[in-house]
This record gives C-alpha cells, sequence and structure tokens, in this order.
C-alpha cells in the first residue's frame, strides 16, 4: 500500500506540472485557424512580391534603392541597359561614381546625402546625365529616404524618368 501511495503521489506531482501545458494545447480549431491565417498571410506577401517584381521588370523608368554609402542595393531591369550592363545584379555594391563623370556624380551624391541628413526628399529634378556609353540625356528624377522598421533612415530609393523628347 505504502508503494501504490507513493506512486500515485508522484503521479499527481506529474500531472501537476504537466496540467499547465496541457491546458494550454491548441485545439485542432484553434490550429486549422492558425493555419489559415499563416496562408493568408503568405499569399498576401506573396502577391507583394509580385507587384514589386512587374514595377521593376516592366517599367521603362529606372527605379533604384540604396544604402546609407549611396551604394545601389536593387536596380530595376531599365537601368542596367543604360549604364552597360548585363544584368542588374551587376550595379549592386557600386555607387553612381562607378558609371558616371564627377559632372554628374558629384551632384546627385550631394543630394542623397543631404537627403539622408535631412531626411526631405529631392522631388522632380531635372538632370543631364552622361552615360557610360558617351550618349546623353535629360530624366526627370525624384529621390526620397529609405526608412527602415524602426523609422531611421536606411538609404535612398529614386525613380529617374528620360524625358529627352520633351526637352
Amino acid at each position: 500500500k505504502l508503494l501504490t501511495a507513493s506512486v500515485s503521489c508522484v503521479g499527481v506531482l506529474v500531472l501537476v506540472r504537466a496540467m499547465p501545458r496541457a491546458l494550454s494545447l491548441k485545439t485542432p480549431e484553434e490550429l486549422e485557424h492558425e493555419r489559415n491565417e499563416r496562408q493568408q498571410a503568405e499569399a498576401s506577401l506573396e502577391n507583394e512580391r509580385y507587384l514589386l517584381h512587374t514595377i521593376m521588370d516592366h517599367l521603362p523608368d529606372a527605379i533604384y534603392f540604396k544604402d546609407k554609402n549611396c551604394r545601389f542595393q536593387r536596380v530595376s531591369k531599365a537601368l542596367p541597359d543604360r549604364l552597360g550592363l548585363d544584368d542588374p545584379s551587376q550595379a549592386i555594391g557600386k555607387t553612381d561614381a562607378d558609371f558616371f563623370h564627377d559632372e554628374y556624380a558629384g551632384p546627385a551624391l550631394h543630394d542623397e546625402q543631404e537627403m539622408l541628413r535631412t531626411g526631405q526628399p529631392l522631388l522632380s529634378k531635372e538632370e543631364n546625365p552622361t552615360w557610360p556609353d558617351g550618349t546623353t540625356s535629360w530624366v526627370l528624377t525624384t529621390k526620397a529616404p529609405l526608412y527602415d522598421r524602426e523609422s531611421q533612415i536606411a538609404g535612398t530609393f529614386g525613380i529617374s524618368r528620360d524625358i529627352s523628347e520633351l526637352k
């Protein structure tokens, strides 16, 4: 009887310790609801990625994201052709100075550094770059600070539209 009582007491202690965990387990319905929410969130994220890729792959405008050191992090498919590159990934880690003469790269760097300092965007600035192949064009550029999840400036992003025909 003493052995049975001891085993029973140990069993009770194990149950007392395990009961909160057992009670906190989710029901099959709760697990199904969480799974559905996760699937919806994943589908929404995939749709957002699709929309971004559509813009980056199909707009004729040059779209670019840069880090705090003004180095390209991502560029649209329209930009590599103008820069003399085969693929957008070849621009990653480079700056305007890697592609343009100082007459264009210097002021562009100044504008971006000022944005990083003040947080103020640059709206609709007409620029006249000389491209790596020696051609010139007119572009209308808008740039803005890129903020991270903590609302700190993490870089810049911009879009430049060729307006040569309008000029």
